[in-house]
């Protein structure tokens, strides 16, 4: 809830948007939009937000797919209520090539790291059809957003227009 609501405070700054400022209602539901990764608002985020803006939109949705990855394990092990045994232990340590079964916050480092290197990755092929068009530094950014917006699943994108919508 306070990413949400530092986020919607983020986006209905004057100079986070192109023209007018979003108003605060509208900077809480496309906040709360992106945290929850559902891709609805209520402007086009390609033209409408600076390049702040879609900073701010795809850290949001960042965050909030990794929050939504944490509570469905959360959720799963609840839901369970046992501890994980010795041998799904093994079976995690060898999907994630960890040398040892020491704890939860390696394991979510890993997790981390790996997302970050999908998403690196994703820009990078991304980059190749969108820095040629827009140049190194402004197709990388557009990369690296719809490369984030993609793993998180998120339904944001940068192309104007609504096109994604047709």
């Amino acid at each position: 809830m306070s990413v949400i609501l530092a986020g919607s405070l983020l986006l209905s700054l004057p100079y986070i948007s192109r023209g007018r400022p979003l108003s605060y209602l509208d900077a809480l539901f496309t906040a709360t939009s992106a945290v929850c990764v559902t891709g609805l608002t209520v402007v086009d985020t390609g033209t409408f937000f600076t390049p702040l803006g879609q900073a701010i939109i795809a850290a949001l949705f960042f965050v909030g797919s990794l929050g939504f990855m944490t509570l469905a394990t959360t959720i799963f092990v609840v839901f369970f209520g046992r501890r994980i045994s010795l041998q799904e232990r093994l079976v995690v340590k060898e999907a994630l090539n960890q040398d040892t079964l020491e704890g939860l916050a390696p394991l979510i480092r890993s997790v981390l790291r790996m997302a970050v290197a999908l998403e690196l990755a994703g820009a990078a092929l991304l980059s190749l059809r969108f820095v040629p068009e827009m140049g190194w530094w402004r197709g990388f950014l557009f990369s690296l957003f719809h490369a984030v917006s993609a793993f998180s699943n998120a339904g944001f994108d940068l192309m104007g227009g609504y096109r994604s919508l047709t």
